[in-house]
């Protein structure tokens, strides 16, 4: 039997206690620590006997502090492991949402940082799988979201091994979440799917749709791979 090794990168959309990280691992946002100004790096969570998995997003983040944690990441994998001797096979699944955190207002300049990032990380051992990007309507309009998630959004769709992708979350497919201002309809609104900010899926949102797309990406590549579905 295989072994994989989850690990996730992002910004407050992977970060909160109530993401779809944790929710895909069937993780109740009560065992998980309170939210901190650092990242969890002793979190492990074991959803199966086969996997472990780790959260190294951070609320704030943009891809140049991935970059900056790229080799941190990348030193997770052992240099020196091989499947030999009765030892199963391992593979490092890195899930990477960024992006609604701008870095350049041009999204096409913004997804092919994603792409290079992608393409270092799969160089160095690990098999990325990219996420789609939820609506972003902080400043009360709806220009994050047609301006530069979406057309990022349009971006990522295309992407295959060749760019770096082993598979997709596609968030922004369920309209509650990636529809133009669907986070203008936040908390408290009855029904919401956005917290107060119009920032973050709430936990509805996560639960209901975030988690289970996460979780149904992680299951495809993991049983792709040879290793049943654990999650």
């Amino acid at each position: 039997m295989s072994k994989f090794c989850i690990n996730f990168v992002g910004d407050s959309l992977t970060f909160t206690s109530w993401a779809h990280a944790y929710q895909s691992l069937n993780v109740a946002a009560a065992d998980v620590y309170g939210e901190t100004s650092i990242v969890r790096k002793a979190m492990r969570v074991y959803p199966s006997s086969d996997v472990i998995a780790a959260n190294y997003a951070l609320s704030g983040y943009r891809i140049a502090d991935l970059e900056a944690q790229a080799a941190e990441l990348d030193a997770l994998i052992p240099a020196n492991y091989s499947a030999v001797s009765g030892r199963p096979a391992r593979y490092y699944i890195l899930v990477v949402m960024i992006g609604t955190n701008a870095t350049s207002a041009d999204p096409v300049v913004a997804a092919e940082r994603v792409r290079q990032y992608c393409l270092a990380r799969q160089a160095a051992g690990w098999l990325p799988i990219i996420c789609t990007l939820p609506s972003r309507t902080d400043a009360g309009n709806t220009l994050v979201d047609t301006t530069l998630n979406q057309p990022q959004n349009a971006t990522f769709r295309t992407w295959t091994q060749s760019d770096g992708v082993y598979g997709l979350v596609d968030h922004a497919a369920d309209p509650e979440v990636g529809a133009t201002g669907a986070s203008l309809v936040r908390e408290p609104t009855p029904g919401a799917w956005f917290d107060q900010y119009g920032i973050h899926p709430n936990a509805a949102a996560t639960s209901t749709y975030m988690g289970p797309r996460t979780q149904a990406a992680l299951n495809t590549l993991i049983n792709s791979l040879g290793g049943g579905t654990p999650l």
